[in-house]
């Protein structure tokens, strides 16, 4: 199971830079905020499920062995 922030892909993307700057205190950055990692669920697990939250800028995605 993750659960993290990412870039949402609705219009609140062309707020990343102001976003990225209230959510830095917790070590959050540009760089993380690009990650993917519920694209490497889906290569290992199966049953891979993924639910947006907070309206595309946080995500819990869960897998099964």
């Amino acid at each position: 199971m993750i659960l993290d922030l990412k870039l949402p892909s609705n219009w609140l993307r062309h707020l990343a830079p102001v976003l990225i700057v209230l959510v830095r205190p917790f070590a959050v950055s540009a760089e993380v905020a690009k990650r993917r990692p519920w694209e490497s669920l889906h290569r290992h697990l199966k049953h891979v499920t993924m639910q947006e939250l907070y309206f595309g800028v946080a995500y819990i995605a869960v897998g099964e062995a």
